[in-house]
């Protein structure tokens, strides 16, 4: 079956994981659906950076880096104001200043840190780990520079015929900001065979010198864009994987047989592969009596139906062999 698919949308051509895409009213530039206030976690070589200076409380606290909580107040020329807690130390009614460390004012441009929390007139220049302080500045840059390309997009509404893939290939598939590789968040991935769920727009124009694909997705609270080379359609993998499984069933005879169930729960799938779990959480459990028309295991699947026996409702769908046990 054909896995990709040209996408004709406003008179561009875009290539697409999908093969029937809608794209309906532009939206202009600038909107990102649920857009993040802060694109990546520059924070965290921040904290580094802080943790690693000579300011005197963190030094004589020895406070480490993931025991450090800052909060950040914005000042001209791009200075910051942040203040510094040792969270090890908490504040209570009885102690409202226990765990804070003070002051200090960090310029990203100069890399100029101080601390200002003895006096305000007269600051003391801090000392820090430069590869921090050279971490906080990139990922800041990056930070800006693809604030840009989202202000410069535009993104359409899309129906797509799958509402959700399933990340192919090996390692990890990152998440990116913008749809470019540019923009890459390597603090948030997916996994193969995790499922994504298409969120609803699609760029009606590549970033200028992408050449990848991208389709925006979410998984659990992240979102963003994943290469489309790392995704297939679930339902097209759960539609191959019924068709397989109907062709293989015709050329081999089998009588229906009866099961038992020796699972704690054993749960249906809409079509034989592990991928294809009914969404709707139906299951049968240890003890539960089940048919399946056809006798033999297809890639260790069986067909299976199942009636309550006090509603009389009955269930079909696969379910996995080794759950069972015969009567």
């Amino acid at each position: 079956m054909e896995k990709l698919a040209t996408l004709a949308v406003v008179g561009i051509v875009l290539l697409a994981p999908w093969t029937a895409l809608q794209a309906v009213t532009p939206v202009g530039p600038g909107f990102t659906p649920e857009r993040p206030a802060s694109l990546f976690d520059c924070q965290t070589p921040l904290v580094k950076l802080l943790a690693s200076s000579n300011q005197a409380l963190i030094r004589a606290e020895k406070v480490p880096a993931d025991k450090l909580e800052i909060n950040i107040e914005p000042r001209a020329n791009g200075i910051q104001a942040i203040e510094l807690f040792d969270r090890r130390r908490p504040a209570s009614p009885d102690s409202p200043g226990a765990g804070h460390l003070g002051w200090v004012m960090y310029d990203p441009q100069t890399g100029l840190l101080l601390d200002n929390s003895a006096d305000e007139q007269h600051p003391l220049q801090l000392t820090f780990n430069p590869q921090y302080g050279k971490q906080y500045q990139q990922c800041l840059q990056k930070e800006q520079r693809c604030a840009t390309i989202l202000d410069q997009m535009k993104l359409g509404p899309i129906i797509a015929d799958s509402p959700k893939y399933v990340v192919r290939g090996k390692g990890r598939a990152y998440f990116h900001a913008a749809p470019t590789e540019q923009c890459v968040n390597e603090s948030q991935f997916v996994i193969p065979n995790d499922k994504v769920q298409v969120v609803g727009y699609a760029a009606l124009e590549p970033v200028e010198g992408e050449k990848n694909g991208y389709l925006l997705v979410g998984y659990g609270n992240a979102s963003g864009w994943i290469n489309v080379d790392r995704l297939a359609p679930l339902d097209e993998i759960c539609q191959d994987a019924q068709a397989g499984a109907e062709a293989a069933i015709s050329k081999a005879a089998s009588p229906t047989a009866k099961y038992l169930v020796k699972s704690k729960k054993l749960y249906f799938y809409d079509s034989p592969d592990k991928l294809c779990q009914d969404e709707g959480g139906k299951f049968v459990v240890n003890g539960d009596s089940v048919t399946a028309t056809h006798g033999q295991p297809y890639k260790d699947f069986l067909f299976v139906s199942y009636i309550h026996p006090k509603t009389g409702d009955k269930t079909t769908g696969w379910v996995k062999a080794d759950g069972l046990a015969g009567q």
